[in-house]
């Protein structure tokens, strides 16, 4: 491969940085987004909660109080149903 170094290998580790970036960038969109503010009540978001989601490449829109609520949610609709 022309411009991708001297040898196969280096055209073949090019490839596949650029499939496992291609991936990275599908797993981000998938997940969601990775908000820095809470979406229910605006407060700010922990940093080490925002770092945590887009390492895991998963979504964070809400604050620790609020994700517990939104948690609980469908267990109270199912639990309301029955009752």
């Amino acid at each position: 491969m022309a411009g991708y170094g001297d040898t196969p290998d280096a055209g073949a580790g090019a490839a596949q940085e650029r499939v496992e970036n291609l991936v990275y960038a599908a797993q981000l969109q998938l997940a969601g987004p990775v908000l820095s503010y809470c979406r229910d009540c605006g407060g700010e978001i922990d940093p080490r909660r925002v770092a945590a989601a887009r390492d895991g490449k998963r979504a964070c829109q809400y604050c620790i109080a609020c994700q517990g609520n939104h948690d609980r949610a469908p267990f109270i609709r199912m639990l309301t149903h029955i009752l």
